[in-house]
């Protein structure tokens, strides 16, 4: 959170507890957002999505083509993010890593994060999670 703060960057904290409500007191720019939020109003304008790489966000941020930096903290979640970084549509690092800084600053700037999310997002244009849901439960329905 402190590594976000300092960034420079525009930030929306979705979550994060009282250290995020600490970091935006402390600094502009930092918008914490408590609640229910919908992740693709919240990735509108987005640089770079930071998270610790649950399945359902990761998905959401790779349809939207906004490159992803990676904090996992379980081991399925430390495997969404070596996937994502073969796909070369975003990066990770380890929550405790002294140099989170220059992976938070090196993310930012990395025009082909970005280039790699959108080509993913371009192959996978016209993905609907409803349609591909509803086409699941009318195969598996007993008859």
């Amino acid at each position: 959170m402190e590594a976000l703060a300092r960034s420079g960057a525009e930030v929306r904290v979705v979550g994060g507890g009282e250290a995020a409500r600490q970091a935006a007191l402390a600094r502009s720019g930092l918008d914490v957002c408590e609640g229910l939020v919908d992740l693709g109003e919240a990735m509108e304008g987005c640089d770079l999505f930071v998270s610790h790489g649950s399945h359902g966000s990761v998905c959401q941020t790779l349809l939207r083509g906004v490159p992803q930096l990676l904090v996992p903290l379980y081991r399925e979640q430390e495997r969404t993010a070596s996937k994502v970084e073969a796909l070369g549509a975003g990066c990770a690092a380890e929550a405790t890593r002294p140099a989170f800084d220059d992976v938070l600053a090196a993310a930012l700037g990395d025009g082909a994060l970005r280039a790699g999310a959108r080509r993913f997002a371009d192959r996978h244009a016209g993905f609907s999670a409803a349609a591909a849901e509803a086409d699941l439960a009318v195969r598996h329905t007993p008859l």
